[in-house]
């Protein structure tokens, strides 16, 4: 896709992978829908995510996990639920994140997306129930036999942890703005979502999802007045924007229900104050330019005009190096240590200065020698003695 041309040099190719890499980053989506993995790589269903899985926004990373014991600090990690997938069997909530569909022939509950763009994707994020089939991210089966639930109104019992939150957790550059989903909130259910600094200072009002009923003027059993109907298979987005304080932690705490519940978080915009699921809504055109990937001269970054001077099959904006000068154009600089080697005189080449292609090879044979050196010194400089 990229289509670098002949007149390229190969030296030169470190300066294009580092100005590569800030253009993925640039056309990156904000929003975390977890239709893939950090590595890149798809989910499997029932996987239990480590705590240290850390998704990363530019210079912003972020976790997800469960708090246990009240501390504001994540001590479970998550699981990946895929929607309809049949875990629900008889009538019993074991490995689904929630129930809003029957499915006819094979006799149980499934979990649908009602939207009808289809947001919801197929990967979700469920608490850790006593599910038989969960794996861990090397494949491993894992017969979960405790349960930690986020349900407020229920004592201890065996084999349950309740009153359980959920956590996301900030590292390096703090945010000021995030939304997010929390799907199918009906039977009474709401939800508390409240933003806390990196001093534990609760930052801004608590915004409560919900509650909804089957009566959407009526009261749950813990009497809060119902906000509206059933939410059955669809999300309801909270927003914080342009906080005062940058945000280390974002609580998910369960606040009321009048029967069972389930709890699903999916489309995370982790540092903006609006989902954007435009690129997952468009899979075949990661730059959402209008231009199919297949067909698109430059992948990850918009530019519906498909611009491309020199004919090399990359876009203007995507072509790092003599954006202008055609393959087999005359004039071109044949001076090997000059930023602008192999562009056309006079073109204002995008190579940095010291990447030109002898400085790279000089850089490179002094890396050797220095290797070379190393590895030949006496050992008893290598090593260090210990008495």
């Amino acid at each position: 896709m990229l289509g670098l041309s002949n007149k390229t040099p190969l030296v030169s190719y470190a300066s294009l992978a580092v100005c590569l890499s800030l253009f993925a980053l640039a056309g990156q989506a904000q929003t975390i829908t977890f239709e893939k993995l950090p590595d890149n790589s798809d989910p499997v269903d029932n996987l239990q995510l480590p705590l240290n899985t850390v998704f990363q926004i530019g210079l912003t990373g972020l976790s997800f996990g469960y708090d246990i014991d009240g501390d504001k600090i994540a001590d479970q990690g998550v699981v990946i639920e895929q929607r309809g997938n049949n875990d629900v069997v008889g009538g019993t909530l074991t490995c689904a994140a929630y129930t809003n569909a029957y499915d006819n022939i094979a006799n149980v509950l499934t979990e649908e997306d009602n939207t009808v763009s289809g947001e919801g994707g197929q990967w979700l994020i469920r608490e850790k129930r006593k599910c038989a089939n969960d794996v861990d991210p090397s494949g491993n089966v894992i017969n979960q036999e405790t349960q930690y639930s986020m349900r407020d109104d229920k004592p201890p019992s065996e084999g349950t942890v309740f009153n359980v939150d959920f956590v996301v957790t900030y590292t390096g550059v703090l945010p000021v703005s995030m939304a997010g989903q929390i799907w199918d909130i009906d039977n009474g259910e709401a939800f508390d979502v409240t933003a806390y600094s990196e001093a534990g200072n609760q930052i801004g009002p608590t915004q409560t999802l919900g509650p909804y009923c089957a009566n959407p003027n009526g009261t749950t059993n813990s009497g809060l007045a119902c906000k509206g109907t059933h939410r059955d298979g669809l999300p309801t987005t909270f927003t914080f924007a342009d906080l005062d304080t940058p945000v280390k932690r974002l609580i998910i705490s369960f606040n009321s229900s009048d029967s069972s519940h389930g709890f699903a978080f999916d489309n995370f915009a982790a540092t903006s104050a609006a989902v954007d699921l435009s690129k997952e809504l468009n899979p075949n055109d990661d730059d959402s330019d209008g231009i199919a990937d297949g067909q698109d001269n430059c992948q990850l970054v918009s530019n519906p005009d498909q611009s491309d001077a020199d004919q090399d099959a990359v876009g203007n904006v995507c072509d790092l190096i003599c954006p202008t000068t055609p393959t087999g154009s005359v004039g071109i600089d044949t001076d090997p240590f000059s930023p602008t080697y192999g562009c056309a005189a006079g073109e204002d080449a995008k190579r940095v200065p010291m990447f030109s292609p002898a400085w790279m090879l000089i850089l490179i044979s002094l890396l050797g020698l220095l290797g070379l050196w190393w590895s030949r010194r006496p050992s008893a400089e290598k090593t260090t003695k210990y008495t």
